[in-house]
């Protein structure tokens, strides 16, 4: 898989479990985080900066504040107010769709795989 080949270990908030738990929830494909030994949950505290935003989902800002904690992060984050927190602290960014355009460039991820109902859902397009 792409992110562990070219990423390594992956860091994530409790929050951002939660989400994916809930979308399961509603029928949403989402995958078990813990059938990914690769990636670590780790609980985090939201600095006040970070609770004090208005309209900024619990996952977003503990990605935020996961950022706050490691050493030279780079935060996947699509969210656009969660985005322009990330970059006025100056961490490396990228999105889900930087993501897989990284990995299809790598040719470690077959995007033949991806579901038109996935991409359409995530609003963006692979050109074949």
């Amino acid at each position: 898989m792409y992110l562990r080949s070219s990423i390594g270990n992956i860091v994530i908030p409790q929050a951002v479990v939660n989400e994916l738990k809930e979308g399961k929830t509603v029928g949403e494909d989402v995958p078990e985080v813990e059938d990914y030994k690769w990636v670590t949950v780790k609980n985090v505290v939201v600095p006040a900066f970070i609770k004090m935003v208005p309209d900024l989902g619990n996952g977003e800002a503990e990605v935020l504040a996961l950022g706050c904690q490691e050493n030279n992060p780079l935060l996947v984050i699509d969210d656009a107010l969660a985005r322009r927190i990330a970059k006025l602290q100056e961490f490396k960014l990228t999105g889900t769709a930087g993501v897989l355009v990284k990995a299809k460039k790598s040719r470690t991820y077959n995007t033949d795989k991806v579901s038109n109902g996935q991409i359409k859902r995530n609003r963006f397009l692979f050109k074949r």
